[in-house]
């Protein structure tokens, strides 16, 4: 029999199945929202002072370039002119491989996207999980509001491979326990965990991970038989693949030793608490309080509304990052992301409906939610939205390499990766921003108090007989500015060069006398007052 179909009148409805172009469009271009969202805050120039970024650079770069060394770099303190012979567990070294081989093809406008897409990949790898938990509308919104938090760590470092490598573990483990994978998927991890524990700390979540999931299975019931035992199989080779690293089981131990011989207090690594008590402003720490309550919220309403409908792993991870995120604003981001997928799978099972209507409303009041949120960094990345290093960041080292200013280097712990990248092997750096590299006695007992001390300050100076001194204007330690102003009024030094970044100064010697007698600033120039 043949088919006929009915002519639609001008006044026929399409049906809401089929809806129209816009509809069918809205999840492409909200997508984009996100990721343009979200790519905005890591769409800035690089400030090569305060970050680590270039001593990883100079890692990959010795690693690939000079095998002779490469023992001592992946175990020793290797760029320090006061203690290189102190042990060290290098364990990001093959991060360094990786920027440099990026740096290498694209310099670091290059590196500045790669770092963009590999956090995009991340983002969307987590959305993915959002989505299936709570449908698309949802995970959109949470999305939204939760982007600054999720952007909280825009600096190129070396856990963006832990953010992404959580995010492949998730994900597959994931699609294993639903039925949609198979077993087999899961040796992918053993590869990812190898990369994993020889570019971020961090590589001790995924085995946590599969232990975490392998115990929730012990509880609910599988979609096939025999679930359980590929899962202790890959708990198994997650661990072995964390003893492949150049350290060995040193390595695999390393987390548990790092802040055992931390003598310096860095920032990312306080508190909420300490923040709160020094009536410092940080970055998300009210977005990080509010989505931290709303997890606890929702999930004690999923437990007394809908028991049966509680993921308990994501209920479980939220908690935990938190818990984690309390006691070191760095995992923001971890706990983020895991806020999001935990919100909504719980708020889907509260309330499974969500219409069009409301969403347009929510989508409204959420992108409200989310600038307020990122307010304060927006307007400050906006006039530097470029990749690339910021401008006249190199001028402090460009000026050491023109004049060929010799050692010994004195300088403050922040500028230590960007003097290994522009200086080394002409100049080594004193310290760099490595705790965990240096005797704890060490940075105790000489560093900080030849700093904050002018008489330790001449002991030390003639113990390690220093020429010249580049130091950070951007360093936050309480003793930074009252010891440039010290060597400002320090007869026996002439600052030669400053900029928005950077103070150099040299020792008043005869090796130095013609590059004061051309360079020196007058102190007039800067506005001085004597510290005690």
């Amino acid at each position: 029999m043949r088919r006929t179909t009915a002519p639609i009148s001008p006044t026929t409805k399409p049906s809401r199945e089929r809806g129209g172009l816009i509809p069918r469009l809205l999840p492409a271009l909200l997508l984009i929202l996100l990721a343009a969202w979200f790519g905005f805050f890591f769409w800035h120039p690089i400030d090569l002072i305060p970050a680590d970024l270039g001593r990883h650079l100079t890692n990959g770069r010795i690693f690939l370039t000079e095998p002779a060394n490469r023992a001592a770099l992946l175990h020793t303190n290797f760029y320090s002119s006061a203690t290189p012979e102190a042990p060290f567990v290098n364990h990001h070294w093959l991060t360094g491989v990786v920027f440099f081989a990026v740096f290498k093809l694209g310099g670091f406008p290059g590196l500045g996207l790669f770092h963009l897409l590999v956090n995009l990949a991340t983002f969307f790898l987590f959305f993915r999980l959002a989505v299936q938990r709570g449908g698309f509308r949802l995970a959109t919104l949470l999305t939204i509001v939760a982007v600054p938090l999720l952007a909280e760590r825009t600096e190129i470092r070396p856990e963006i491979f832990s953010y992404l490598s959580l995010a492949l573990y998730a994900t597959i483990l994931d699609g294993y326990l639903t039925g949609r994978w198979r077993a087999r998927v899961l040796a992918l991890l053993v590869p990812v965990q190898i990369f994993w524990v020889n570019s971020h700390i961090y590589f001790f979540l995924g085995p946590a991970l599969v232990g975490l999931y392998w115990l929730l299975a012990w509880g609910k019931k599988l979609p096939r038989p025999g679930m359980r035992r590929p899962l202790a199989l890959l708990l198994a080779g997650t661990i072995g693949g964390s003893i492949i690293n150049p350290s060995g089981l040193a390595g695999l131990f390393f987390p548990l030793k790092i802040f055992g011989n931390y003598a310096f207090v860095i920032s990312e690594n306080q508190s909420v608490r300490d923040f709160f008590a020094a009536g410092r402003p940080y970055p998300n720490i009210w977005s990080f309080l509010v989505f931290a309550l709303a997890v606890l919220i929702v999930a004690l309403i999923i437990y007394w509304k809908n028991r049966p409908a509680m993921l308990w792993g994501d209920q479980m991870l939220a908690l935990l990052f938190g818990l984690w995120s309390v006691t070191a604003v760095r995992n923001f981001t971890l706990f983020g992301y895991a806020a999001v997928i935990a919100l909504s799978g719980g708020l889907a099972a509260w309330r499974p409906a969500w219409g069009r209507q409301r969403f347009g409303y929510l989508f409204i009041g959420a992108i409200l939610i989310a600038a307020l949120a990122g307010f304060s960094r927006v307007r400050t990345l906006i006039p530097e939205t470029r990749l690339g290093v910021v401008k006249d960041n190199e001028g402090a080292a460009d000026f050491i390499r023109a004049q060929d200013i010799k050692g010994p280097l004195f300088n403050d712990l922040d500028i230590g990766g960007y003097a290994i990248f522009h200086l080394y092997p002409a100049l080594r750096p004193f310290v760099d921003n490595r705790p965990e590299a240096y005797p704890g006695d060490f940075l105790r007992q000489v560093f900080v108090p030849m700093q904050a001390n002018p008489e330790e300050w001449n002991k030390q100076l003639a113990r390690f007989n220093f020429n010249v001194i580049l130091y950070s204007f951007e360093d936050r330690a309480p003793w930074a500015i009252p010891f440039i102003v010290n060597r400002l009024l320090d007869p026996a030094w002439a600052p030669v060069y400053a900029d928005n970044f950077a103070i150099v100064l040299v020792r008043r010697n005869e090796q130095n006398a013609e590059l004061i007698k051309k360079y020196e600033i007058s102190k007039e120039r800067f506005s001085l007052q004597q510290t005690k």
